[in-house]
């Protein structure tokens, strides 16, 4: 009977919309988030990527994940389709993998910075 109630809450809470790891809707549009909800954001991807952190590659390079809990999404155009769901699984890729990140899951991040003013992804990653 308990696992049939959280099933229940789990598939009402998808079928609403749902709120996603960080707290804020999964569906909801970066250029649309409130203050609060960048900041509850941007403090997930913070904490699903570790951040901060420098890792050394197999190549010898390194890559440093930056604690950056100011996240500002002001300079993605307002046409500009990435959720907060592509964020989370985007810095579930970096955090993940900083070497070798599945970019496949940032595309709608880095086409939004590329197609607004050069505002860098969240989890600021420096090579």
């Amino acid at each position: 009977m308990k696992r049939l109630l959280w099933l229940s809450v789990a598939v009402f809470a998808i079928s609403c919309g749902g709120s996603s790891g960080s707290g804020v809707s999964s569906s909801k549009l970066l250029v649309d988030l409130s203050v609060s909800e960048e900041d509850d954001l941007c403090n997930y991807i913070v904490d699903v990527e570790d951040a901060p952190r420098t890792v050394t590659c197999s190549d010898g390079s390194t890559v440093t994940l930056e604690e950056s809990t100011d996240c500002d999404f002001s300079g993605f155009t307002t046409s500009c389709t990435a959720t907060v769901g592509d964020a989370e699984d985007c810095a579930q890729a970096l955090g993940n993998d900083p070497c070798n990140p599945d970019l496949s899951a940032c595309i709608e991040i880095i086409q939004c910075a590329i197609d607004g003013s050069g505002a860098a992804p969240p989890g600021r990653v420096h090579r």
